[in-house]
């Protein structure tokens, strides 16, 4: 690295010249400015907040400081939104960052991009802050969230690609057939961790939102192998625990720790103590599913088995009755056909018979015994006539009779009463009411007009 001030050691500098040289106070803090700015680009630093202030816009003003020295530093609201956790006097923690010069003052200064607690104590204090911030909002409860699908056909794993998390996660999948693996490589520590992983969630979200139904994610795992608290601070960041709450998509915490819990593993549907743990907790969700559907396949083959053999017997039980009942049609033929003909003889015999017996008729149908005949049918004829005549009055009169009888009564129809603008009032029971003793006020009563009816409530009775 350049020295800042290396220029102060070369020879080839001309003190006579640069002497010359009038600068004013601007001139020479924008010339330190630049220096600076060419020579350090970012650059971490640690040690203990002093001096904090918050300002009306959000922006933090604070030093950092140690046993000897302190510089000054700004971290813009922009920047510290996303952090998740606030920082006071006291606080230890580590920066990274733009060394620049404030020009107005003449004073050096850090313009912060990120910081983390640094220390277990202040690391401590920061993760307690995120948990109690995000535990009020709700986001560890337990009804928010899911069971991983029953079906998992792809996983998404949003993790590094250098690791050995991600060789372990793959080795295992390849143990299980039309299982596919969507890969979404993500900086898993260090600056710019966090949001990197926060935005390898929500691409995945994007990706299921876009894609086909067949090349949809089911389930994603985010994670890393193991390493120190600092190491896996990313997965402790707001900002990745509200990527995990807002996933559309089922998501295991796989963060590799066995003993504490991130915030990422408190937000999450399902953890995992290691990247292999889960891949191996999916590998054996599909084999038990595997498994599950072979014994019902099983299952099913052997009911239609048991079902075939069942319908075969009764098949059989059923043939045994047609056959004997195919012997008994012959038999019933047989005795029909012999019937038959015995009524083809019948009817031969009668035919003849009747032919003897007209024969005979037309020997006595002489003209003197037709014309006895047909004056006996004229003298039944008048007779009938006669009768007929009179039976006919007789019904006009008991007609004419029975149409005063309907009218009589048609008058005292209660329908025709009703006709006249009457009405006929019921109780709730269906009982008439004559009296207005009968009711209450309040009660509700129906009434019947000549059409249709009314059901009303008595508000005034006069007895």
């Amino acid at each position: 690295m350049v020295d800042l001030f290396d220029f102060i050691l070369d020879e080839s500098f001309d003190d006579e010249e640069d002497s010359e040289k009038l600068l004013t106070v601007s001139e020479l803090n924008n010339e330190i400015k630049d220096l600076i700015e060419r020579h350090f680009l970012r650059i971490w630093v640690e040690g203990e907040v002093t001096n904090f202030h918050k300002s009306d816009r959000g922006h933090w003003y604070f030093s950092l400081k140690d046993s000897y020295s302190q510089i000054r530093a700004v971290c813009f609201s922009r920047q510290n939104s996303r952090l998740g956790f606030s920082i006071e006097d006291g606080t230890h923690i580590q920066v990274w960052g733009k060394l620049t010069i404030y020009e107005q003052r003449g004073e050096y200064q850090i313009v912060v991009e990120s910081l983390a607690p640094f220390g277990k104590g202040a690391i401590q204090e920061a993760y307690e802050q995120v948990k109690e911030k995000l535990e009020k909002e709700g986001l560890f409860d337990e009804s928010r969230k899911r069971s991983l699908p029953a079906f998992i056909r792809r996983i998404g794993i949003v993790t590094s690609l250098k690791g050995a998390a991600i060789k372990d996660m793959l080795k295992m999948f390849e143990e299980v057939e039309n299982l596919y693996v969507t890969l979404i490589p993500t900086r898993v520590q260090g600056e710019g961790a966090s949001l990197s992983i926060s935005n390898a969630i929500e691409l995945a979200n994007l990706h299921n939102f876009q894609c086909l139904d067949k090349d949809k994610i089911d389930v994603l795992i985010v994670g890393r192998g193991g390493g120190s608290v600092e190491d896996l601070w990313a997965f402790n960041e707001e900002i990745v625990a509200r990527a995990i709450a807002n996933s559309s998509i089922p998501i295991i915490s796989a963060v590799g720790h066995e003993r504490d819990f991130t915030i990422a593993d408190l937000v999450a549907d399902l953890r995992a103590p290691t990247p292999t743990a889960a891949a191996k907790m999916i590998v054996e969700a599909r084999k038990e599913l595997i498994n599950r559907l072979n014994r019902s396949k099983n299952s099913l083959i052997e009911k239609i088995r048991f079902r075939l053999i069942s319908m075969e017997n009764r098949i059989n039980k059923l043939r045994s009755p047609l056959e004997r009942t195919d012997t008994r049609i012959k038999d019933l033929q047989i005795t029909l056909n012999r019937y038959n003909q015995r009524l083809k003889d019948s009817l031969r015999a009668r035919i003849s018979n009747d032919k003897d017996k007209l024969f005979l008729i037309k020997d006595k149908l002489t003209p003197a015994a037709i014309l006895s005949i047909l004056q006996k049918g004229r003298s039944d004829y008048l007779l009938l006539k006669q009768r007929l005549i009179s039976n006919r009055y007789f019904v006009e009169k008991f007609r004419n009779a029975l149409e005063i009888k309907e009218a009589s009564l048609r008058a005292r129809s209660p329908l025709a009463i009703l006709e006249r603008g009457y009405a006929i009032v019921f109780d709730q029971d269906g009982k008439v009411i004559r009296d207005s003793s009968q009711v209450v006020d309040g009660e509700e009563i129906k009434i019947k007009l000549a059409k249709g009816r009314i059901t009303s409530i008595v508000t005034d009775r006069e007895i």
